[in-house]
């Protein structure tokens, strides 16, 4: 963690062991564009885009970078420069119009100004753990008991011959799932799709000249 100017946290996603860091990538690029944040960027590994959820709706930058040791971690940072200034004017504020005494006034805001910053981190915090973790890639590996899956997708998730998220079959030769479309773990398999075992399926080819 490093404050006042920006707060580090991360998200180590378990159960991932077998996902490939790029494929990460990749799901949490998508997932994060698809939620409409404002000023959503993805460059040199990162994904940045700007979020205004906390107790006064200020808005704040974050960064995300996927690594991988072991296990998928999703390390993200918080820039706190708006909420510093917010905090700053409400102390000149409280200064302007409060009768308090010199002594009153400094331990009053050095109290109100620590509340009001730390609440408003752990509101913002809190909602990029949450953008975290209702992300597919997090669900798909780490369902919540009774909430949202049948015990079909259940079986779906845990079988690596079907997609996690409609229970197509799939190859180890597919990239995206022939049914609903989903982007899947890229292999070192580069034999074209096997096409015989989706007879009742329309499929679209599209050609790509090498320069």
């Amino acid at each position: 963690m490093s404050l006042p100017y920006s707060y580090k946290n991360k998200i180590e996603i378990p159960e991932s062991e077998d996902v490939d860091v790029v494929y990460a990538v990749d799901l949490y690029t998508d997932y994060i564009r698809s939620k409409g944040f404002s000023e959503f960027k993805q460059e040199e590994g990162f994904i940045h885009f700007t979020s205004d959820y906390s107790l006064v709706n200020f808005k704040y930058p974050v960064q995300i970078e996927i690594k991988k040791a072991e296990l998928i971690t999703v390390e993200y940072e918080i820039h706190l420069m708006q909420l510093i200034k917010i905090t700053i004017a409400l102390i000149i504020f409280i200064a302007l119009f409060s009768s308090f005494g010199m002594s009153g006034f400094l331990w009053f805001s050095f109290i109100f100004s620590t509340i009001f910053f730390l609440v408003n981190l752990m509101f913002a915090d809190s909602h990029i753990q949450k953008v975290i973790k209702s992300s597919y890639l997090y669900l798909s590996l780490n369902p919540p008991e009774g909430e949202g899956f049948t015990e079909e997708q259940k079986e779906w998730m845990s079988d690596k011959n079907r997609c996690s998220a409609c229970g197509e079959e799939i190859t180890i030769y597919d990239l995206n799932c022939p049914d609903c479309g989903l982007k899947l773990k890229q292999s070192k398999y580069t034999i074209p799709l096997d096409v015989t075992k989706y007879q009742e399926k329309r499929f679209k080819y599209h050609y790509k000249r090498k320069d």
